[in-house]
């Protein structure tokens, strides 16, 4: 799947660093060009859920972190490194 992953600017993170869950669904969504209510309707979640998610308060369950990477074609390890 390394070939199908979106491309990640790396502006957001610091040298050496690796990216959060957290981060990578927020720069995923951004880079789709997709609201928290658009991706939210997209796995069947509430914007509020996102917005957890992206703030790092509130992880997916199993279910939803493979919806996420399926919608995204990336590999749920991936998200979860």
């Amino acid at each position: 799947l390394s070939e199908n992953r979106p491309k990640i600017k790396s502006a957001h993170r610091k040298r050496g660093t690796a990216m959060s869950l957290a981060q990578k669904v927020k720069q995923l969504r951004l880079q789709a060009g997709l609201t928290q209510e658009q991706l939210a309707s997209c796995i069947g979640v509430s914007s509020r859920t996102i917005k957890h998610w992206e703030h790092g308060t509130r992880k997916p369950n199993a279910v939803f972190l493979l919806a996420l990477a399926h919608y995204f074609k990336v590999s749920p390890e991936w998200l979860m490194k």
